[in-house]
């Protein structure tokens, strides 16, 4: 009953995408350091407050990785919307598929430039802000 529904295409965007999540989201809590999380409980902040206050803002550009890393995969996914997706809902790889079979060549190489685009603004941003020398005190 998930063919050709919003559900189903959000559900199996999510189920393609969650490892890159889950990857990053835990690399990034991992690199906190413990004793500014004891730290602030020692000083009487509560679970949620030392969450929000201590990890949370150290970790936020991991999760901004991953979030990108999730937002480039779902967008380049075809396999999975093409079996998934209809007449109703259809994602831009599965267009360009279709538009590729019917020989238009110009608006299909039109729509892989702007899809690409993405990828590279965020490979330019990788890049300029994340050298290796900057993870290399993290490693343990």
């Amino acid at each position: 009953g998930l063919h050709d529904t919003l559900l189903g295409l959000l559900l199996a965007h999510t189920m393609g995408a969650l490892p890159y999540m889950l990857w990053t989201a835990s690399a990034a809590f991992e690199a906190v350091d413990r004793d500014l999380e004891r730290a602030a409980r020692d000083l009487g902040a509560g679970f949620w407050r030392t969450f929000i206050e201590v990890p949370l803002p150290i970790a936020t550009p991991g999760l901004i990785a991953g979030a990108i890393l999730v937002f480039l995969f779902s967008m380049d996914e075809f396999t999975i919307t093409f079996l998934i997706s209809g007449v109703s809902y259809t994602t831009m790889p599965v267009r360009l598929y279709a538009t590729l079979q019917e020989g238009f060549l110009e608006p299909a190489s039109a729509a892989a430039l702007m899809m690409l685009a993405p990828s590279v603004v965020y490979l330019f941003i990788c890049v300029r802000f994340m050298r290796p020398s900057d993870f290399a005190g993290r490693m343990r």
